[in-house]
């Protein structure tokens, strides 16, 4: 099999360790192989004149949630949402889940063939919302479909108890996968937003009143506790 290179010639490439004016970048099967000063003799199959342009790498969005027919209705899905971050230079994602559960093998089945025929960017994806024990061979499942990730909520409308965050930090902890957590304080922010409804005060100029800033350290320490 042959490969395929692209050749990105003339242009200020931005790198970790500062930028390179009239820099060019050679990508070999979409992968970088070489980023220099100056031109690459090669013969690319597609070669891009950036002309004195800016070239970064895309970025990876971790946090979008655009995929759950059964709630979006129609607003977002794969298309649209990928459609729009790569205009943004938005070029990898993991999907975050969004209201109906992610926890299935048949679920994540669907959602990547849904990707595959719609995303317009790489992706990966997040399972969740996590809310008992994680059964075993759920997670072996997952994990040959490629998720490694599990969201999980301290708090409404998904809150998991802090012995299931416990047990499952037990049960898998070294078993690769990750757990990501909203970490905020459930009763906290029950008792403050019902403050807020007492005194009707229900703008959404409130909402980040309703959720101090306590809450969330409170929830963080709690978790690394565990």
């Amino acid at each position: 099999m042959s490969m395929s290179l692209t050749y990105i010639k003339n242009g200020n490439v931005i790198t970790r360790y500062g930028l390179i004016k009239g820099g060019s970048i050679l990508i070999s099967d979409e992968r970088i192989a070489a980023i220099v000063k100056g031109e690459i003799p090669v013969q690319a199959d597609i070669v891009i004149d950036a002309d004195s342009k800016l070239i970064l790498p895309g970025a990876i969005d971790v946090h979008p949630h655009i995929d759950d027919p059964n709630f979006f209705e129609g607003r977002e899905d794969f298309e649209t949402g990928t459609r729009s971050a790569i205009v943004g230079g938005v070029t990898s994602m993991v999907e975050m889940p969004t209201w109906n559960p992610v926890l299935e093998k048949s679920v994540i089945e669907n959602k990547i063939d849904r990707g595959k025929r719609m995303s317009y960017i790489d992706f990966k994806l997040h399972a969740g919302n996590v809310r008992e024990i994680l059964d075993e061979s759920v997670v072996n499942d997952l994990k040959k479909l490629g998720v490694m990730s599990y969201k999980t909520f301290t708090c409404d409308p998904y809150l998991c108890t802090d012995y299931v965050i416990h047990e499952n930090f037990r049960k898998y902890a070294d078993s690769g996968i990750i757990f990501m957590f909203h970490a905020e304080n459930n009763e906290i922010l029950n008792g403050v937003k019902k403050e807020f409804d007492d005194k009707k005060m229900k703008s959404a100029r409130y909402h980040h009143l309703t959720r101090p800033s306590i809450a969330e350290v409170e929830a963080v320490n709690r978790i690394l506790l565990l």
